[in-house]
């Protein structure tokens, strides 16, 4: 691996690595697998004419995660009012 893709990778993937909280040995594990998998198809690709850097590619990654993200938990929010109006319902029918 060229020594700089090799430092601007760490560089990235420690700010990465802390935007996305891993705590866990295994999700640092998991992420330098994805990582990897990243590395060797952007090397593909960049071999064919490829045109963003890594460093562009995990940007948009990174902003396809966090988006991913916010939709996660506005569905998180719809299921807790959901459960929340279940129990209501729950409560409502045992009453009458």
């Amino acid at each position: 691996m060229n020594t700089r893709i090799g430092i601007e990778l760490s560089k990235v993937w420690a700010g990465f690595r802390g935007a996305m909280g891993f705590k866990s040995a295994a999700g640092v594990m998991g992420g330098f697998v994805a990582l990897g998998v990243f590395w060797a198809q952007t090397a593909v690709s960049q071999s064919a004419g490829g045109r963003k850097t890594v460093l562009e590619q995990l940007q948009e990654m990174r902003e396809t995660n966090r988006k991913l993200l916010e939709r996660q938990g506005e569905t998180l929010k719809k299921l807790e009012e959901l459960e929340k109006q279940a129990s209501q319902l729950k409560f409502m029918t045992k009453r009458g």
